[in-house]
């Protein structure tokens, strides 16, 4: 449908379309014809010939920030400081969070990877729902670590994104 004689003056003229026009164009109006009298109010409105558009449509399902950019709208945080949102395409991996959720975001990524070094495309967003996530280890009974096992159940907590390790001790030995 083209655009009546009566919107296309009162656009040409300075004036503001109404809410049912507005809606009859974005509904039934001819885009290339709407584009030519958008740039028309765009010359009337900037006569100089540099001009900046942002053509860009970010959309974001899920209310968490991953660009951070100023003119964003609906920002806003990741709940946690150790949350992270992890972006998997064909072409790259993204990798946003603070220090302690790129830390964890890494280690789902060494879960996700498969056979041949392959990760499938996807998109996480986690972060912990318990503060505190850990083993208690107990050394009274049987044999004591070394520190060697000690270290190796810490890396293993690390990449089951633990947090706590506690050594517990019921007197079973004297400690000097």
């Amino acid at each position: 449908m083209q655009i009546t004689e009566d919107v296309r003056k009162k656009v040409e003229d300075g004036g503001r379309v109404s809410r049912e026009e507005a809606v009859e164009l974005l509904r039934d109006g001819d885009f290339l014809e709407l584009g030519m009298l958008a740039d028309a109010v765009r010359w009337r409105l900037h006569p100089e010939s540099v001009v900046t558009y942002i053509i860009d449509r970010n959309i974001n399902y899920t209310n968490v920030c991953t660009a951070q950019c100023a003119f964003c709208a609906f920002y806003r945080d990741l709940p946690s400081k150790e949350g992270y949102v992890l972006d998997i395409t064909p072409t790259r991996i993204v990798l946003w969070g603070g220090p302690a959720g790129l830390f964890y975001g890494a280690q789902t990524l060494r879960q996700l990877i498969g056979p041949g070094g392959r990760v499938a495309c996807e998109r996480i967003i986690d972060w912990p729902v318990l503060p505190l996530r850990g083993v208690m280890l107990d050394i009274a009974r049987g044999k004591v670590p070394t520190m060697e096992t000690l270290y190796q159940v810490v890396d293993l907590m690390a990449r089951c994104k633990m947090n706590m390790f506690q050594l517990y001790n019921e007197d079973a030995f004297t400690w000097q």
